[in-house]
Parts: structure tokens; C-alpha cells; sequence
């Protein structure tokens, strides 16, 4: 697997290839082929910046997240965030310090999450240069650089980049680690960097324990248990950093009833049985190809896989389990419902699979090399055949690489960086504040609600026109009041219904909040910004004529309600 590693200064175990003798500091700087990646690089940090650049408006998650960094003191971020957010305190901190310096702005905001995207396709340059041949490298960066949900988290505001770095980066020092396990100072190093890194990425600690027992049962394999628990000491210093991290913010997440039923779709369905489990984990494989992988071949994809770890286990097999392991931690921390396995909260260890991916395509690209060089060496016919076989599998490996990459690759390069889902709350929040006067409603419903919070600046002025409203669409009961819609245009003259991006369980809130409305007024005005619509109503005697309200049999009865924000549960979502 990794043909280029630093030699142990001991003896590699049985079944394990010898590493080459190491270098001096100024050798090891020198250029080699799998440097032409550094292209690759360059090609994908041009376009995460041109992305960044464009300074699209903030989607939900985002001006949630964004709300609870721009408003809050520094302290304050430690424990439960608003709107059940959930984020590493350390990242957390990171992106309060950028906003202090650099003020509020979408870029600045995304300045954090771009960096962690860039590192993320350098560490897996310096993987393919350390331990990959020149095709294992570009194919390996080339996939960290444009899959197209790596690009899309690189300028959000959102903490899924610093995921992909850290996991990518605790990998690779862990074979750094292995090149040479019997100097313990890699061990004390893989330690402090895993401490550190579980302050910005919740992923780190999910990967932890499995590379932990591939360092360590090396350890013991080589040295006895004697050494494997030296090695195993540094890990208090760990349990220390996520005890006080745990404490401080991520108990919060693990105690939601929200984010439990948030991330329910993630895991295997209760009650539990052997066959559901296995027949969900089945499914697994196809739904992760297409979002977050991103690849429209997942038998293909999924191929490379197992043939990747089969060329690791068998070229260096303490290697390959370092592989294996992040990404069985990320099928049975699903199955055992710990961590969801779906979308974009699977996308921590995708940059695991590319390099084994990567170490599928270099294999051939290998064999080929030490083919074409046999031949010229004169080994006669047999050596000729041997050099055809082995440039037929060359082709139909690369030939499959292709249709695996360039696909998704040559999209995601050329797409333009457009508003996340169509949604553009920035320029329908700005119309409405420019349009709204004294006499106003502005109706908003729930979800759109921190649209207003970030982007409306009459929002906190106690001289703002007009009154801001929370709609809600609910079922008769309890919690409904025979006319509270009614209630809520008293006195008014204008209603201005803004819906944004739908979330909410119970279906057609924005329908039914507009055929409510309409027998009350009538539609003057429509504006669409992507998701985004808002309406403008006239209500009251002078109202212009106009079409008859919508009828929503089956909804007619449900309760509208106009909820004052100050009043609203700080935490909904």
C-alpha cells in the first residue's frame, strides 16, 4: 500500500513490506512526480476562493449558527446554543475571534470553514506524496478537491470542513506514527494533535479509539505489552481534553430530544433486530455514494473500495487497518445508533475512502511501472506478456477511475457558487425592510425567522415600522385559539406574509397561512427569491377587490397562529 514510507528502525513484522532507508531533511524536500499534485492543489484552493469570493447569502443552518456567534460573548458559548445548534466549542471560538477582527460578514464568517477546506486537500497531498506514487496522489487530491459536497461545505458556515481535516490529518500522522513505531515521541505527537483536534471537530473523537487500537496493537506486536502501554499512557492526557469539552458543550448535543429525533433517519430502525440492521446497513453503501460521496457509480465506487483495503492489508497490513478502521467505526457507531450514517453527517470519513480509493488506482499504475521496467531489463517473452496482462488491467482500472471522477469532478469544477437551495434571505429580508411602514404586519413564519433576525437591521430598533409577527399553521386544540389570526390584524391595513425554506413537519404551513389571509384581504403584490416568497395583502373596508381565497378543505380548521418573537421559545428551530 504505502510504497514510499519512511523505513522502522527495526524490522518490519512478518507479512509487512520494508519501508526505504530514511532520507536526510534536504533529500526529503526534493521534488518527486507525485508533486505534480500540487496542481491539483492549486486547481482546488483557486476554486474554493473564487467560491468564497462570490459572498453568497447565509442559508438556515448557517444564520443560525451565525445568530448565536455574532450575539453572543465569548463565555457565553459554552453550553446549550440557540436554535438547537450544536458545534466544537474550539471551532466555535475560532469563528467569534474572525467575526471580532474581521467583522460580520458572510465572508469573514466562511473565512474559518475555507481554510479547514484547503488543509484538507493539502494533508491529503502530503498523504499522496509520503505514501502514494504520482497517480495514487493526484487521483487522492483531485477527489478531496472537487467532490462536490467538499466544495459546497468549504464557504459554509458550518463546521463539516473541519471534520474532513481532522480526521484526514489524525490518519496520516497515525501512519507517520507507523513508518517508525518504536520512536514514542510519534506517539506523544499523535496524542497531543488528537487532543487538540477534538476541540474543533466532533469526527475526531469518533475516529480516535479505532486508530488507537491499530497504534497500540502494533506497539504489541513488536514490543510486548510493556511497550504497547507507554504507548497507550498519553491517552489520560485525551481523555482529559474530551472530559472538559464533553462537559462544556457537546453534553447538550448528546441529551437532545431534538437532535435524537433529528438524526433519527440516520440510524437503523427500532426495535432493533439483526435483519433490519443488516438489511439498513445493505442500503447504506448506494445512499452514501450519492450524497455525500457524490458519485452516480456506487457499485463501482464501492469496488475501488474493497479493492483498495484488499492491496492495503496485503502490502503493509498494519496500514491497511488503519484504513479500515475510521470507516467500520462509522458503520457500527451507526448501528448501534451513536452517530448517524447519512448526508452530510457522514461526511467525516469520506476522505478516509478516497485514499483507499486511491490506493486502488495506484496499484495498477505500480505494476505497470515495475512491468515496463522488467521488460527493459530483456526478460524475454514471458516478461513481455506479463507487461500486456499487467497494461490491460492498467487500462480497465483507469478507465473505471474515470468514470468514477471525472463526472463529478468536471461538474463541481465548472458550477457556478449559487445561493444554498435556491434560498436568498438576504435580498427578500432587504425588501420587505425597504417596503414595510407603520401600519404593517410582517407575518414570518417560524423557520425564516432567523432571516430576519440576521439580515433585517429594523429588527431590534424600537422605532422600526411596522409590527414583526411568528406564524405558525397548527392542528385544532389547546394551544389554538378560536381567532387568533383574526386577533392579530386588528387596526392593521397591510400584511406582508414572508415564507422561506420549509422544515416543519406538518405540512403546507405556507398554504394554509396565505388562504387565511386571503379571505381576510385580498393579494396585492407576490416577490420570489428562489424558496423564498412573500406576499403583500390588503386588510380591511378599502381593500382593492379581488380573487377568492383558496379553499383548503382539509386544513380549513387548523388555527393560525400570530405569536409575538420575544415570546417564542428561544431554542426553536
Amino acid at each position: 500500500m504505502f510504497a514510499n514510507t519512511v523505513t522502522p528502525t527495526e524490522p518490519a513484522t512478518a507479512g509487512e513490506t520494508p519501508a526505504p532507508q530514511r532520507r536526510g531533511a534536504l533529500r526529503k524536500l526534493r521534488p518527486v512526480w507525485a508533486d505534480i499534485a500540487l496542481l491539483v492543489v492549486l486547481a482546488g484552493a483557486v476554486i474554493r476562493l473564487r467560491r468564497w469570493h462570490t459572498g453568497v447569502p447565509l442559508w438556515l443552518d448557517e444564520q443560525m449558527v451565525s445568530l448565536n456567534i455574532r450575539d453572543r460573548d465569548f463565555p457565553d458559548l459554552i453550553g446549550v446554543l440557540r436554535f438547537n445548534q450544536s458545534a466544537p466549542l474550539g471551532w466555535l471560538w475560532t469563528e467569534w475571534m474572525a467575526v471580532r477582527v474581521g467583522g460580520v460578514d458572510e465572508r469573514v464568517l466562511r473565512f474559518v470553514p475555507l481554510m479547514f477546506g484547503i488543509g484538507t486537500i493539502v494533508v491529503a497531498w502530503w498523504i499522496g506524496r509520503r505514501w502514494l506514487g504520482p497517480v495514487g496522489a493526484v487521483v487522492l487530491t483531485s477527489l478531496c478537491a472537487f467532490t462536490p459536497q467538499f466544495l459546497r461545505y468549504a464557504d459554509e458556515v458550518k463546521q463539516y470542513t473541519s471534520d474532513t481535516f481532522w480526521v484526514l490529518l489524525l490518519v496520516a500522522l497515525a501512519g507517520w506514527v507507523l513508518d517508525q513505531p518504536d520512536r514514542p515521541r510519534r506517539m506523544f505527537v499523535w496524542w497531543g494533535v488528537a487532543a487538540f483536534a477534538l476541540w474543533f471537530s466532533m469526527a475526531a473523537v469518533l475516529v480516535a479509539p479505532g486508530i488507537v487500537l491499530v497504534l497500540v496493537g502494533v506497539r504489541w506486536r513488536r514490543r510486548g505489552w510493556r511497550a504497547a502501554l507507554v504507548a497507550a499512557l498519553p491517552g489520560f492526557g485525551w481523555l482529559a481534553s474530551f472530559g472538559l469539552h464533553y462537559y462544556l458543550a457537546l453534553r447538550y448535543a448528546v441529551g437532545s430530544d431534538f437532535f435524537t429525533t433529528y438524526w433519527k433517519i440516520g440510524f437503523p430502525p427500532k426495535p432493533f433486530s439483526v435483519g433490519t440492521t443488516l438489511s439498513w446497513l445493505a442500503d447504506r453503501p448506494a445512499l452514501l455514494a450519492a450524497d455525500p460521496i457524490g458519485t452516480p457509480r456506487a457499485g463501482l465506487f464501492w469496488s475501488l473500495v474493497v479493492l483498495g483495503l484488499a492491496v492495503a492489508l496485503w502490502r503493509r497490513p498494519s496500514h491497511g487497518l488503519l484504513l479500515l478502521a475510521p470507516v467500520a467505526s462509522a458503520f457500527v457507531l451507526a448501528a448501534a445508533h451513536v452517530v448517524p450514517l447519512i448526508a452530510r453527517l457522514a461526511l467525516w470519513f469520506v476522505p478516509v475512502l478516497f485514499v483507499i480509493v486511491a490506493v486502488a488506482i495506484n496499484a495498477p499504475a505500480r505494476a505497470l511501472v515495475g512491468a515496463l521496467r522488467r521488460a527493459r531489463a530483456g526478460q524475454g517473452t514471458a516478461g513481455r506478456w506479463v507487461t500486456v496482462a499487467v497494461l490491460g488491467c492498467a487500462v480497465l482500472m483507469f478507465a473505471g477511475a474515470a468514470v468514477v471522477l471525472v463526472e463529478p469532478i468536471a461538474t463541481a469544477a465548472r458550477a457556478p457558487r449559487l445561493p444554498t437551495n435556491g434560498v436568498d434571505d438576504r435580498a427578500a429580508v432587504h425588501w420587505v425592510a425597504k417596503e414595510r411602514r407603520d401600519g404593517d404586519l410582517v407575518l414570518v413564519t417560524r423557520h425564516s425567522w432567523a432571516a430576519f433576525l440576521w439580515y433585517d437591521r429594523w429588527y431590534d430598533a424600537a422605532d422600526g415600522p411596522g409590527t414583526l409577527r411568528l406564524t405558525a399553521n397548527v392542528e385544532p386544540g389547546k394551544d389554538c385559539a378560536d381567532d387568533e389570526l383574526g386577533d392579530g390584524l386588528r387596526d392593521k391595513r397591510r400584511v406582508i406574509f414572508y415564507s422561506g425554506i420549509r422544515l416543519t413537519p406538518y405540512p403546507r404551513t405556507n398554504e394554509v397561512v396565505a388562504a387565511r389571509l386571503a379571505e381576510q384581504g385580498t393579494l396585492v403584490e407576490t416577490k420570489r427569491w428562489g424558496m423564498v416568497e412573500v406576499r403583500v395583502f390588503e386588510i380591511g373596508d378599502a381593500r382593492p377587490p379581488g380573487t377568492p381565497a383558496p379553499v383548503l378543505a382539509a386544513v380549513k380548521a387548523n388555527c393560525v397562529q400570530v405569536i409575538d418573537p420575544d415570546r417564542a421559545q428561544p431554542a426553536q428551530r
